[in-house]
């Protein structure tokens, strides 16, 4: 364990760091909303410009926050342990975050150079979506998202919530 931020603040969920040297990986591990500050989180959703297309706000917010705090600790930690993949995961919310921060790493060539030419991937659970369609489809070759049976996180989207919503009006008027 290379860093250990227990709890959330306003924006940036808790997460982790650690070096598994047996497979030569350096993990980013970012929790799922847990605290009410992680809410604060989730319900920014409208969208940001992001890339080529738009992505969830708050996760964005997110995503920055966590590079900016860590992309120094995570260049020392690529530039010590040479030919080390980095791997960034996520659940829930946090796995939004990994997703984000996977194609903002290997899309800015910025910061793709401080890691020393670490291949970048991620694993998400229950992945909310989070970028426009176009953009998950940049990112499959490299973020692999797991989705548990009917998950509905991982399955919701403002049109879909549209079309519950009116749903659910049109029920009550019978």
């Amino acid at each position: 364990l290379v860093h250990y931020r227990p709890t959330s603040i306003a924006m940036c969920p808790a997460y982790c760091i650690l070096v598994e040297h047996s497979a030569r990986t350096i993990h980013l591990l970012i929790r799922g909303s847990s605290q009410l500050k992680d809410l604060l989180t989730d319900v920014c959703a409208h969208c940001s410009e992001f890339f080529s297309g738009h992505a969830h706000y708050g996760m964005l917010r997110s995503c920055k926050t966590i590079i900016g705090a860590e992309m120094e600790r995570l260049e020392g930690l690529c530039r010590a342990f040479p030919g080390y993949q980095l791997h960034i995961c996520g659940h829930s919310l946090g796995g939004g975050i990994a997703a984000l921060m996977c194609h903002t790493l290997r899309n800015t060539p910025s910061l793709l150079a401080r890691l020393s030419g670490a291949h970048v991937t991620a694993t998400t659970f229950g992945c909310p979506p989070v970028m426009t369609y176009e953009l998950a489809l940049e990112c499959s070759p490299y973020v692999t998202s797991i989705v548990y049976n009917h998950d509905m996180v991982a399955r919701a989207c403002m049109h879909s919530l549209q079309a519950l919503a009116a749903e659910m009006d049109a029920s009550k008027e019978e």
